[in-house]
């Protein structure tokens, strides 16, 4: 069974619209991140950071970690759409959803945004990495936080699917982590973003 402190830093880790750390010092406010959309290609990878209380809550407990949330970038013909995980809140059943660049983005809670991109990805590569995430839409975000998709899926996993559309040997070139109060490890947003093949872009 899951205790209320285990949701409140599980929740963190998989997806709150707060996500972790301090103001990023490359200038990601709000222009910079509105701005930052011209830029965002199908297939990158978005992960972002903020500052509320649950951010706090997985920074500590994932060690400090850069990032806590990351989503796929995905342009269709309605515009940037950012597919990624959120547990449920209230009446919104959340789950693996597709939000808008703003929803995403420039929320008031999220404090800035980095962008990543696999080196030498072609445009086949993103349209193969985005069919992967999109087909994710509509499952049910795992609140157990365990690799057994049955549960459903949280942020990283979501985006591993995408960039096993790619290259599958992601899974064994980054190490889950294991965290206080959850049965197994996890795959956090910080450590996908630290996999060599990923560079940062913006």
């Amino acid at each position: 069974m899951i205790g209320r402190r285990q949701l409140l830093i599980a929740g963190a880790i998989g997806a709150l619209a707060g996500q972790s750390g301090d103001q990023d010092s490359r200038g990601r406010g709000e222009p910079a991140r509105r701005q930052l959309a011209s830029v965002v290609a199908t297939g990158d990878l978005v992960f972002r950071t903020g500052g509320s209380i649950e951010s706090l809550a997985v920074r500590t407990a994932s060690y400090g970690a850069d990032y806590s949330h990351v989503g796929v970038a995905v342009r269709t013909a309605e515009g940037l759409r950012i597919i990624h995980a959120l547990p449920p809140e209230g009446d919104d059943h959340a789950g693996v959803i597709a939000s808008t660049w703003a929803d995403y983005a420039l929320a008031d809670d999220v404090q800035s945004v980095a962008l990543y991109r696999i080196r030498g990805l072609t445009v086949d590569g993103g349209a193969r990495m985005a069919n992967a995430a999109l087909n994710l839409l509509g499952r049910p975000f795992n609140r157990a936080f365990v690799l057994d998709e049955a549960h459903g899926l949280y942020c990283t996993q979501v985006a591993l699917h995408a960039v096993c559309a790619v290259d599958p040997s992601v899974v064994g070139s980054i190490a889950p982590t294991a965290i206080p109060m959850l049965s197994e490890p996890v795959y956090l947003p910080s450590t996908l973003a630290h996999w060599p093949r990923l560079a940062r872009v913006a």
